[in-house]
């Protein structure tokens, strides 16, 4: 990866999470712009193991207040756990 996609990466993981802290914390996040895709690492308060969270093909359609993010597939291992309160809200303001 280059230098600019680390910085790319870095500052779109403290950014999301700034807005997720109380719940959640991004370990690791990777953006391949290339081929439209993330990875991260996601720790939520209150679990064991981190998460595991691939999106694929995403597109960022819009401008400003009224850009939308969309994707055509996103994959979160394990498949299944408890959110924290209030954290459904802050995740669909980020995603």
């Amino acid at each position: 990866m280059s230098i600019l996609g680390d910085l790319k990466d870095r500052v779109v993981r403290l950014y999301i999470n700034s807005q997720v802290k109380e719940y959640a914390e991004v370990l690791n996040l990777e953006i391949n712009s290339k081929e439209k895709s993330i990875a991260a690492s996601v720790q939520l308060k209150g679990q064991a193991s981190p998460l595991q969270v691939r999106v694929d093909d995403y597109r960022i359609a819009g401008d400003g207040d009224d850009a939308e993010f969309t994707w055509t597939k996103i994959t979160v291992e394990p498949g299944s756990v408890k959110l924290p309160p209030g954290l459904k809200s802050k995740l669909d303001m980020v995603l």
